[in-house]
């Protein structure tokens, strides 16, 4: 399955000035923290972490976090799995054939949420086959829900 072998995020960012920083143990797997851009996409998600590499499969995973630092665990804000890893959208292109991560990916996130006329069972259909991945040690944070 495409989703195995994704790492598991921190729990938490850590506090650096107005920004936030990866605990170091999490350095080599992650990327660190940007500002959500795409409002559309996390729309109550303040920062977010993607994964340095895709597994063999061409996926990649992403966390996002609230305005404090902790990893959100659900809803449609949170982060998800990626079919393609959303950063090396012409390395995946160029060993997997003709999809990226916004074929395969946005593009169908945003078919749902049109279908949808917004957040609803299709946007949940999506979100089901990529899901939020998160430690075991998360506390329950989810900013909005279905």
């Amino acid at each position: 399955m495409w989703r195995n072998n994704l790492p598991i995020p921190p729990a938490c960012l850590v506090k650096k000035g107005n920004n936030f920083t990866l605990p170091a143990v999490y350095s080599s797997r992650w990327k660190q923290p940007t500002r959500i851009k795409y409002k559309k996409y996390h729309p109550k998600g303040s920062w977010e972490i993607r994964t340095v590499l895709a597994n063999s499969y061409g996926a990649g995973n992403q966390a996002v976090y609230d305005s404090k630092g902790y990893i959100l665990t659900g809803g449609y804000s949170a982060g998800s799995a990626d079919c393609r890893q959303a950063d090396s959208i012409v390395m995946t292109i160029a060993k997997f054939g003709q999809g990226g991560h916004i074929k395969e990916d946005v593009e169908p996130f945003d078919l749902a949420l049109g279908l949808d006329n917004g957040y609803g069972t299709n946007v949940q259909r999506y979100l089901s086959v990529r899901p939020t991945i998160v430690p075991a040690s998360a506390k329950a944070n989810v900013l909005d829900s279905f």
